[in-house]
This record gives structure tokens, C-alpha cells and sequence, in this order.
């Protein structure tokens, strides 16, 4: 298997979002009640030139609309 042949099965039916590593604990405390911690996945951005900026987070897709309702409730804003 490819590398890109793998990271699409690992991630199918997963959303992935890329937000600065200083939001990451903010969306991940807004979405605390959405499913089980081993179900968030959050990794450093490689490939990005400074990776202490950025964080990439994958969630289970099903629950895309329950996190936007949750960071609307918590006052997060998007930019």
C-alpha cells in the first residue's frame, strides 16, 4: 500500500481540520461531550514550515454538526 492509500483508509469517515496549536485546547474543550477521546485524534502538522504553529485534528465526520453547534454555544469564533 501506498502512503496516500493508507492515510485515506485510516482516515475515512473522519473530518480533519488544521487550526493553530494555541486553539487546538479551546475546540477540543468545546467538544469534550462528542465522543470518546481515542475518537479525536490530534497530531502536529509536519510538513508545515514552524510545526509547533499548527495542529491537525481528526474527529469522527458524523459528528461535524454537533461540534459547530458546540463551539457556537462556547462562543468560539472562527476566522
Amino acid at each position: 500500500m501506498t502512503d496516500w492509500t493508507q492515510t485515506s483508509a485510516r482516515l475515512k469517515g473522519r473530518a480533519w481540520l488544521v487550526v493553530r496549536h494555541d486553539d487546538a485546547p479551546r475546540l477540543l474543550e468545546s467538544a469534550k461531550r462528542l465522543g470518546e477521546p481515542d475518537d479525536w485524534l490530534v497530531r502536529p502538522v509536519k510538513k508545515d514550515t514552524d510545526p509547533d504553529t499548527w495542529v491537525s485534528i481528526t474527529f469522527p465526520r458524523a459528528l461535524i454538526d454537533a461540534l459547530g453547534r458546540a463551539l457556537r454555544a462556547s462562543g468560539v469564533q472562527g476566522g
